[in-house]
């Protein structure tokens, strides 16, 4: 960890600016240039942002050509920068070249269908005995739920795959321990039957005595179901106890007669013990331990699917990143890394995960400069696998080897003053215990502060105290101050609401109906929603007929009879027919519908083709049945503006503009995609992230976050990660566990008073209660800091504000009714508001847009280019400047050439680490193609023959690229591809394109024949402009046939 700047940006303050104002820097003062940057994001989305601005920074600095090479840096998430160097090193890894990237959706199908099989007989008996014994049910249902231990396997598998853990052994301890914690005096049951009825006839007496209600006979009712199964010979210590605790529950044996009849105390108090009995204990044990055992042979069985299938995860990239910067086998590569990059930037460092935070750390020390920024204040994705107790002790220890202070931004360039000043108020005292008041107090940027002194505006902070409780009627009383708001003149699409959950926002977009204002709830219904999936499905086709994925989402989605299982029961027998990809499901409507008209829809633009597609295949009435027409029509032309929105990006950001491109920036540009609405923004706290709106509107503030009982059932009891050692400066990387503890109550909403006392006293309850309080902290930051101008709290009359006291603001316990009031303690006025009135009034529309196709004559946008693609106005002369005397045999077809050449040319990226006829056989083996390449000797011959005649023609290597990506913008143009190889000396490149043409040598010499090898000049030209434009000298072009065993120049 070495030369190493963090920055400290709190929101709003500029990060985006900062970051790219040093990039720029680095670049115009000669420290880096454009290629020799790494640049990672969290989201494609903000690549792409910062792609555009920090190109859009050297155009204003008149600097075009470091525009256009700053497409040589590596931008990107994470996972895509990995992928990149996994993909560079494939053969120093041990895996095949051709391997697919799983998608999260795809990894998410396997997990679930893989489940049912990894149970052993007995396992499978033991989870159905559990769930009958503790009656763990359906939810929402009194049915048994067998299939309940597949929840908590899937958490231990995210657990593992998030935090890289490997062994379980420590879990299984962890979780064992935690178990025996709450049985401390567990001993076994032994209930004397007899005795039990004797307590229960004395039930019985007080019961008869009692007055007639329908509580006493609820009584009589549990104690002589008690008494069945006491009376049952078959039933086990084990079920009476939970008879006696289910008869206690239920019978509501509350009244003074019970309560001071000791046969009711003692029956009490032996309930009590059940749950800490010896018997409960061992169940939960061996249900972990069955758990723990399964999820190693999960993790198993998906490395052995990965290999079979020939694909990886974006964990494995990450993983695979680590290992080749770590690793000392991998020395080369690091010494690469080092010679080819010089700058490292990190975006969002505080939603990193643990094993991307090791990624940066490592690569620190092979860069010259690394910048970290990030905001520990805005760390709230915990459940997608970030740590910020590590992010808190990596910042620390840069400090520490530093010297002094991280650097800050400290001014806000989104919000006017009053909200700067009640964020800083609310926020540096509720930060004090981890962080110092410059990392989280801002100054309003003066701009915005004369802005706000120039509107005379007194009304930007507001309470609306809300008179109901109900959810339906709290989103009624607040859909009517929206009304009112917009009635003044405020439009829907600059006002948001942000709530703790989705299904509060659906309630306030159900009422805001009711005065016809528009709503978009941007969490939830727009990139997730069974139109875009359509959608994208129907775009994927285009591009691929042979998708079956594809294929089979549009049968899924638009045709009756064609379940999960019933695609895949004709996948299987398609399969066993030998029916090729582009036949599966042709008879479904939309897919023969879309094949008939296909090869005018490639030569659409993006734009034009989502509008055909919407139109011509009619999916406004497609989809009818699925939800009400007017959200699906918000949906499609959302999807048309976006599109629209896309080709413009694509233009201002000089990237080809491609359908899979457009399918990426859909699902990943949530803030566009919100703001093309016309509607109010209703977003949860997590979802708002990233995003601002003029005015922001906070409810669920009267949440209990501190509830014991939550804290208990949902904080201890399931599947957590933790540290057994907090990671800090010293020690940043303790390694994270995983316990299970098994919810064993049924139905209960909460846990026994005896076990609840237990876990009240632990420290584990005390860490999850100071973990919920920060992260509450982090939460409400993100949300109050959303607002550029106004703020407005979502109150009850009384403890309406519950969520902010609980996480230390002085709060009241009761707005006071008065027209202002300080409900914060900050020292700041909020305007108190009640429920409007706005019943009849109705918020006028505008006209839908009327959509049209595009003409076909329209002039389409231009493509992204291949260098193949080039065409050389040249007269080209070949001469062949050697010849080995021998030929690779082949046994391929025509159709298997193009990858009999991709293996040769990965065994060539091998050969020059690892010169063996055994390295070359395991590149073969990965491809396939023992039977196409039967003599990997003759490859290895042809490589050391060509190296040989490159040092005696042209001198000693002093460095060699294989496969170097470049991109170049020419005549209007974007080329983008690889150059197969480079062999740089001291005087310039030798620039080589490898052809695996299997005829004749005066076939490639013979400039009448359709192989001479003059059709690739303009390729050859593409190449050298790109290298010239980064500082290379080209000496000699040279295309080596290598299965003709000839080398031949272009002159």
């Amino acid at each position: 960890m070495k030369n190493i700047t963090y920055i400290s940006a709190s929101a709003g303050s500029g990060k985006t600016y900062e970051l790219t104002e040093r990039l720029k820097g680095a670049i115009l003062e000669g420290k880096c240039k454009p290629e020799e940057v790494i640049l990672t994001t969290f989201t494609k989305a903000a690549a792409s942002e910062f792609k555009e601005k920090a190109k859009a920074k050297f155009y204003e600095a008149g600097k075009t050509k470091e525009s256009n090479r700053l497409d040589q840096a590596l931008i990107g998430t994470v996972d895509s920068v990995a992928n990149v160097f996994v993909q560079r090193y494939w053969y120093l890894l041990g895996i095949s070249p051709k391997l697919n990237i799983i998608s999260e959706e795809d990894e998410s199908v396997y997990v679930s269908e893989s489940l049912s099989s990894l149970p052993t007989e007995e396992q499978n008996k033991f989870f159905h005995k559990f769930a009958e014994v503790f009656k763990i049910r359906e939810s929402m249902s009194y049915s048994i739920n067998y299939d309940f231990w597949k929840n908590d396997l899937k958490a231990i598998f995210n657990a593992s795959r998030s935090y890289s853990i490997k062994d379980f052994s420590e879990s299984l301890e962890a979780s064992k321990k935690l178990i025996q914690s709450l049985s401390l005096s567990c001993s076994k049951l032994n209930f004397d039957r007899e005795e039990l009825l004797g307590k229960l006839e004395a039930l019985d007496m007080i019961s008869k005595a009692d007055k007639p209600s329908g509580a006493r006979d609820n009584r009589i009712d549990e104690t002589e179901r008690f008494r069945r199964i006491i009376q049952n010979p078959k039933a086990t210590q084990l079920e009476i106890g939970f008879g006696l605790a289910e008869m206690i529950s239920k019978g509501k044996f509350t009244t003074k007669a019970y309560q001071a009849s000791d046969d009711y105390l003692s029956l009490e108090a032996e309930s009590d013990k059940i749950w800490t009995c010896e018997e409960v204990r061992d169940l939960q044990i061996t249900y972990v331990e069955h758990l723990f055992e399964i999820a190693g042979r999960w993790q198993e069985k998906y490395i052995e699917y990965k290999k079979e299938q020939h694909i990886l995860d974006y964990t494995d990239m990450e993983e695979y990143l680590l290992e080749l910067i770590t690793k000392e086998e991998y020395k080369s590569v690091q010494e690469d890394i080092k010679a080819s990059y010089k700058y490292l930037f990190v975006d969002e460092f505080q939603d990193c995960s643990p094993t991307q935070i090791k990624i940066f750390d490592k690569l620190s020390d092979l860069v010259e400069q690394t910048i970290w920024v990030g905001d520990y204040k805005q760390a709230i994705y915990g459940f997608r696998g970030s740590d910020t107790a590590l992010v808190k002790a990596v910042t620390d220890r840069i400090e520490k080897i530093n010297g002094h202070s991280n650097e800050t931004l400290g001014t806000s360039h989104r919000s006017w003053p009053p909200i700067v000043d009640v964020t800083n108020a609310v926020f540096v005292p509720a930060f004090s215990d981890i962080l110092k008041e410059d990392e989280v107090k801002l100054d309003p940027w003066d701009r915005l502060e004369k802005e706000y002194n120039a509107s005379k505006r007194t009304d930007l902070l507001k309470c609306w105290v809300l008179t109901e409780k109900v959810k339906a009627k709290k989103a009624a009383q607040i859909a009517g101050n929206i009304a009112k708001m917009i009635q003044a003149g405020e439009k829907p699409k600059d006002i948001a609401v942000l709530a703790r959950t989705n299904s509060e926002l659906t309630a306030v977009a159900t009422a805001l109906k009711d005065y016809n204002i528009p709503a978009l709830v941007g969490d939830s219904e727009f990139q997730t929603s069974r139109e875009i999936t359509l959608l994208n499905a129907l775009l994927s086709l285009v591009v691929n007929s042979n998708d079956t994925m594809a294929r089979a989402t549009i049968a899924y989605l638009t045709e009756d009879g064609y379940t999960a299982a019933a695609i895949l029961d004709k996948r299987f027998e398609d399969k066993s027919n030998k029916v090729s990809d582009g036949k599966y499901l042709e008879d479904v409507s939309l897919i023969k519908m879309l094949m008939a008209k296909r090869e005018a829809y490639k030569s659409m633009s993006v734009c034009a083709l989502v509008e055909s597609l919407i139109i011509e295949m009619d999916l406004y009435n497609v989809v009818k049945s699925w939800t009400d027409s007017d959200n699906s029509v918000n949906t499609f032309h959302t999807a048309i503006s976006i599109a629209q929105a896309y080709e413009d990006h694509c233009i201002q950001m000089s990237l080809p503009c491609t359908i899979y491109g457009f399918i990426d920036y859909i699902t990943t540009v949530k803030a566009k995609a919100a703001g093309m609405s016309d509607g109010v923004q209703l977003f949860t706290y997590h979802g708002s992230k990233g995003l601002q709106w003029k005015t922001v509107i906070l409810m669920s503030l009267e949440d209990d976050i501190l509830d014991e009982n939550n804290l208990v059932g949902r904080g201890i009891y399931g599947v957590h990660t933790f540290h057994e050692d907090a990671p800090n400066a010293e020690n940043p990387y303790p390694p994270m566990t995983v316990t299970v503890l098994p919810w064993i109550f049924g139905s209960a909403k909460g846990v026994p008073q005896s076990i609840k006392d237990i876990i009240l006293e632990s420290e584990r309850f005390t860490q999850t209660r100071n973990e919920v309080i920060q992260e509450e902290k982090r939460l409400m930051y993100v949300a109050m800091t959303r607002p550029e101008q106004s703020l407005i709290l979502v109150s009850l009359q009384d403890n309406g504000l519950l969520r902010l006291k609980e996480m230390g603001v002085n709060t009241v316990d009761s707005i006071p009714a008065l027209e202002k009031s300080d409900i914060l303690g900050t020292g700041q006025s909020f305007i108190i508001e009640n429920p409007s009135d706005m019943e009849g009034w109705k918020f006028k529309t505008p006209e839908n847009k009327v959509l049209k196709l595009y003409s076909p004559k329209e002039e389409l946008r231009k493509r992204d280019q291949q260098p193949s693609s080039c065409k050389s106005d040249k007269n080209v002369k070949a001469e062949t400047v050697f010849d080995s005397g021998k030929r690779i045999t082949l046994r391929a077809s025509n159709e298997e050439m193009n990858e009999v050449g991709t293996c040769i040319h990965n065994i060539f990226c091998v050969l020059e680490q690892n010169p063996t006829v055994e390295q070359a056989e395991s590149i073969i083996r990965n491809h396939q193609m023992e039977k196409e390449i039967p003599n990997a000797a003759e490859i290895v011959d042809a490589w050391e023959f060509f190296e040989e005649f490159l040092t005696e023609k042209y001198g000693e290597k002093t460095a060699t690229y294989h496969e170097l990506p470049f991109k170049q913008f020419y005549n209007g143009q974007f080329f983008t591809g690889s150059i197969d190889f480079i062999w740089e000396t001291k005087d310039g490149v030798i620039l080589v394109d490898f052809k695996s043409y299997p005829g004749s040598k005066d076939d490639v010499v013979n400039p009448k024949h359709k192989h001479f090898v003059g059709i690739y000049a303009g390729q050859f030209e593409c190449y050298e402009r790109a290298l010239k434009e980064a500082g290379k000298k080209v000496l000699v072009k040279l295309v080596y046939y290598h299965v003709l065993g000839v080398g031949v120049e272009l002159k």
